[in-house]
């Protein structure tokens, strides 16, 4: 992993990362970052933000970039990077 990120370039950013803890689920591409908080109780709600210019992530974009948040929805692990 040292040397993924000695070796790290801007290009790199492109990269998908995926993660999950309990209920929660994050998908990370450049600036991009698309969350959930999934109870399992009633439909999935995700939340967009572009962390370049809302690092606190309190602009939730979803609805202003459908298009970003399908194209996430529609990655896996290893088919997006």
């Amino acid at each position: 992993m040292v040397s993924f990120w000695r070796k790290s370039t801007k290009a790199g950013d492109d990269r998908a990362l995926f993660w999950q803890h309990e209920t929660h689920a994050a998908v990370r591409r450049g600036k991009w970052k698309l969350v959930t908080e999934n109870d399992r109780a009633g439909k999935i709600s995700w939340e967009l933000y572009d962390l370049l210019n809302d690092r606190s992530e309190s602009v939730n974009l979803a609805d202003k970039h459908p298009e970003l948040v399908k194209k996430f929805l529609g990655c896996r692990p290893l088919s997006c990077l």
